[in-house]
């Protein structure tokens, strides 16, 4: 019998060679897929965070306006003033009646608040202030506290000047952003860690609402002695109606009265402070309806339409109306620079060739708290800015909100507590 022939299995044959990988085709083209599918992942995430990011503002913002509400109804039956001056003259400069009638708002109002703390003299001068002043009251309140001892590196924190050269409990240094933390939450005081890095601690007012701002200590003796709600020095407060995080107060022009940042946000140093920090947030800034109208024409350009000068603006000028020189000390933020300006947002305007525009505002009893969007800017025009003048000039600056009238491309992503999203998605 014949025997079968065996046959050898050639292992090297195209048919019966096992697949052992992917050809170069085949990786450029997973890989080229999977980096279409990371860069749809990507804008998804990107877009996620942002869309929470503007929620949780935009929740916040809402917050702090039922807190002005409560604020109101409780306290003193109006809004609090939001420091600004309330008219600038002609010449775009500042007169001595201006501040003036700023001071009378501010303490009007704190008298309003606190009916039972006494300041007979008036609001005082910020240097040397006399006894029975506003501005004594304040500053005495800050010279004369014992909230800090002998040990730590802030032992006279309150000592010398603030952290960007001012006196420590100037009213005439506070703005827009500070008047929103104030007014709501009391005083702050500040503490140094040991790398130098600047924080802030709400105390709000002292629970004992009677004072007299002629004494000469916080507990001084006799009927209304002391410096009332004004003691930093007690354990009794009251709590505001908005409960502020410790960890998103910051004071950008280092005069001492913090300002109010975004959640997630880059908190900005004083500007002497040794702890320097990068791209930092522009905070919540408050306007009240008052102030809403703080413009006037000042001249006309060459298409024979008028310029307009602002006070109603942040962080350019100050409260008293003049830009700290500390504003562009380093290590801390140039303000106007970095964040442009927030400024109210009108309804509609009626321009004017030589008077003042027709102007009515977006929340027009009210007032307007703004937050600066993912861009950390509020309004950005250089090319209409003249930042050497005391209060800034604006070619055609009125912003009318919802059409976007004058709109920087700063503003679209701004979140106000009259939208409730971004201000573009409310353009019609």
């Amino acid at each position: 019998m014949r025997r079968p022939s065996s046959h050898r299995v050639n292992a090297s044959s195209p048919s019966r060679r096992a697949r052992s990988g992917f050809t170069l085709i085949e990786l450029l083209t997973v890989i080229v897929i999977i980096g279409m599918l990371a860069a749809l992942v990507t804008v998804a995430a990107s877009k996620a965070i942002t869309t929470a990011r503007n929620t949780q503002i935009t929740t916040e913002i809402g917050l702090l306006d039922s807190a002005l509400q409560t604020y109101k109804n409780d306290a003193a039956g109006a809004y609090p003033p939001d420091c600004t001056l309330l008219s600038t003259p002609a010449n775009g400069t500042p007169q001595t009646q201006d501040y003036t009638n700023r001071q009378n708002r501010i303490l009007a109002h704190l008298r309003k608040a606190f009916p039972r703390l006494i300041v007979s003299a008036g609001y005082g001068a910020a240097s040397g202030p006399s006894a029975g002043t506003l501005q004594y009251m304040s500053q005495k309140a800050f010279s004369q506290s014992t909230l800090y001892g002998a040990a730590g590196s802030v032992s006279t924190v309150f000592g010398g000047t603030t952290p960007g050269g001012f006196t420590w409990g100037d009213f005439n240094n506070m703005d827009p952003a500070e008047a929103l933390v104030f007014w709501v939450g009391g005083f702050a005081v500040p503490y140094v860690d040991q790398t130098g890095k600047w924080s802030f601690k709400m105390i709000g007012f002292a629970a004992n609402k009677v004072g007299n701002a002629s004494s000469s200590g916080p507990n001084a003796s006799g009927p209304n002695a002391g410096f009332g709600p004004f003691n930093l020095d007690v354990t009794s407060r009251d709590v505001g109606p908005f409960e502020f995080q410790q960890a998103r107060l910051g004071d950008a022009d280092g005069d001492g009265w913090p300002e109010y940042y975004p959640p997630n946000s880059v908190v900005p140093q004083p500007p002497l402070s040794a702890y320097a920090t990068a791209n930092a947030s522009p905070p919540y800034v408050y306007f009240d309806a008052v102030s809403y109208g703080s413009q006037t024409t000042v001249a006309l350009d060459a298409n024979n339409m008028p310029v307009y000068a602002a006070s109603a603006v942040y962080p350019t000028s100050s409260g008293s109306g003049a830009q700290p020189a500390a504003f562009a000390a380093t290590p801390g933020t140039t303000l106007a620079g970095q964040w442009g300006l927030a400024l109210p947002y009108a309804a509609t305007v009626v321009l004017n060739n030589t008077n003042p525009a027709t102007v009515t505002w977006a929340n027009p009893q009210k007032f307007q708290i703004i937050c600066a969007g993912q861009d950390l800017q509020y309004w950005f025009d250089p090319s209409a800015m003249n930042p050497s003048a005391t209060h800034v000039l604006f070619n055609n600056w009125l912003r009318t909100y919802p059409i976007g009238t004058n709109y920087s491309q700063a503003d679209f992503d701004n979140l106000t507590n009259f939208t409730s999203s971004t201000l573009q998605s409310a353009q019609p």
